[in-house]
């Protein structure tokens, strides 16, 4: 690797990341390597549909965390966004206690705002950067029509119609 890439490798500093690991399924095979043989180095494997991958070949029991990346949360959006303390309240306030509703109102708004604009970080992080609800329309979009690019990728192509009907019923 370090002759392909022409840079340093350092156990302990560097950081491995095998993107799209379900197109070399025997990526994830070479983690159990890098497990016993280098365990400072630092090994990523990502990618969407891993679990297919994984089917193929297994995966090295006990030599591999698993971390699901999801959309972010309300409480998280809030965090994002720069109201920790909305946040924290709402985490503290005890259930079924009422609030006051100058507060109610104003978390409310806070619902409204993370309903629009959703949990996706790149949008999150435009949102809280210039406030235009037009770019992050234009960006959720776009990440709507990768999507659905994608399609082609993982079906078969008479398969591709089916998964575009389903896709399409998602918000309904």
């Amino acid at each position: 690797m370090q002759l392909v890439t022409e840079q340093k490798i350092i156990p302990g500093e560097a950081l491995l990341f095998i993107d799209e690991a379900r197109v070399a399924p025997r990526s994830l095979i070479a983690l159990r390597y890098f497990y016993e043989e280098c365990p400072l180095l630092h090994v990523i494997a990502a990618g969407s549909l891993l679990d297919f991958a994984i089917e193929k070949v297994g995966v090295p029991v006990g030599r591999v965390s698993f971390l699901y990346l999801y959309p972010l949360s309300f409480i998280e959006f809030l965090r994002a966004t720069g109201r920790e303390m909305a946040a924290s309240a709402i985490l503290q306030h005890p259930f079924p206690q009422a609030v006051a509703e100058p507060i109610h109102q104003k978390w409310l708004e806070y619902v409204a705002e993370y309903l629009a604009i959703g949990g996706m970080p790149e949008v999150v992080k435009t949102w809280q950067e210039i406030h235009d609800i037009h770019t992050c329309g234009e960006l959720q979009y776009s990440m709507i029509e990768s999507y659905r690019q994608d399609f082609e990728k993982y079906c078969k192509h008479h398969e591709v119609k089916y998964v575009s009907l389903i896709y399409d019923q998602i918000p309904k």
